[in-house]
């Protein structure tokens, strides 16, 4: 067996789920079913014929963008540990966002990217409740952004085509809704009176003292950050940077694939996407993507195949590098899942 299978099968195995979550696992194969439907349902040979045929001069060059988004979110997690009084060096926080991101393909709304707050609590000895802060309110910037750009997305396509893809009601509800909920989140006398009964109940004597200097420790970083908005809000630039990026990356595949679609239909397709990968039914939005890029495509009068086409290469170009680059990371500085540590 090679050392990196050894790896994987041993102290940074990932497992998706446990034994009293089976209903989460099968919940999540929802999107697997989805695309395995329309692989089914499409021409196999045409979509083939169609990646086989897709200009390779620039879909080199989507991994030139890569490397710069994958850079510029490396430098937004940093500018948010700076916002928490601490320096960390840029490589490793290249390193540790692209670690983390390889754990979170495996889980549903990409909750296993907070792994990569174990390198930051281990390297700055600080709690492990301050490093998660970190990684929380920059997932908190990215979700918001998400969130906004779908909803003018949504907006805008249904004021040209006439149709609403989601519902602006149950969006904006959905928008307002998280907004309360981060507001009351960084409450941290809230939380505490809503927390407290579920921990007496159900944390062990034992975890009781670690828990409650995590829980302070996070709180403490928390009010850093309100302190320092001027770096938060720098984060939040460079947040829609990585998102602007994203899209030339999109229209870059649209072009390789010779589409008729303009540049400007992709600042909707691609929030929209990324607002449907917010959905935990699958693994990195697999299914719930190709279905969504036929629905949006279709209005260029793009082929099922096309549009498969276009969202497969987006998943390989766009998830696979940062994907491989995070495994080479974390056979460097492997993570223990059961224990929850950074092993040496």
């Amino acid at each position: 067996m090679p050392d990196w299978e050894k790896q994987l099968n041993g102290s940074w195995k990932i497992k998706i789920g446990c034994d009293n979550m089976g209903f989460k696992r099968y919940f999540v194969l929802i999107g697997f079913i989805l695309l395995a439907y329309i692989l089914y349902s499409i021409d196999l040979g045409k979509l083939i014929a169609i990646v086989s045929n897709a200009n390779a001069f620039l879909l080199s060059l989507t991994l030139v963008l890569f490397a710069a988004n994958l850079s510029l979110k490396a430098l937004k997690w940093k500018t948010i540990i700076k916002a928490n009084g601490l320096e960390y060096e840029f490589s490793k926080c290249f390193s540790g966002w692209a670690s983390g991101f390889f754990i979170s393909i495996f889980t549903p709304a990409r909750i296993g990217d907070f792994a990569r707050s174990l390198y930051l609590s281990k390297d700055k000895k600080i709690a492990l409740g301050e490093a998660f802060s970190t990684v929380l309110i920059e997932r908190i910037i990215d979700i918001a952004l998400i969130l906004l750009l779908g909803f003018v997305s949504v907006l805008i396509f249904a004021l040209v085509f006439g149709k609403e893809i989601i519902s602006l009601q149950i969006l904006g509800i959905v928008i307002a809704i998280f907004a309360v909920l981060v507001i009351f989140f960084l409450k941290k006398k809230y939380v505490k009176i809503i927390l407290k009964p579920f921990f007496n109940m159900l944390i062990p004597e034992q975890h009781k003292e670690k828990m409650q200097l995590n829980f302070s420790a996070f709180y403490g970083s928390i009010q850093k950050l309100k302190s320092r908005k001027l770096l938060v809000a720098k984060a939040t630039i460079i947040g829609l940077l990585t998102w602007i990026i994203t899209i030339v990356f999109a229209y870059l595949i649209i072009q390789a694939l010779n589409l008729n679609v303009p540049i400007y239909y992709c600042f909707v397709l691609v929030p929209i996407i990324g607002l449907v990968d917010l959905i935990p039914l699958s693994i990195s939005g697999l299914g719930t993507r190709e279905a969504v890029a036929i629905l949006l495509l279709s209005f260029y009068s793009i082929s099922p195949e096309n549009a498969v086409a276009f969202s497969l290469l987006y998943y390989a170009l766009g998830y696979m590098p940062p994907a491989i680059t995070g495994f080479y990371f974390l056979t460097k500085r492997p993570i223990n899942i059961k224990k929850f540590t950074v092993e040496e």
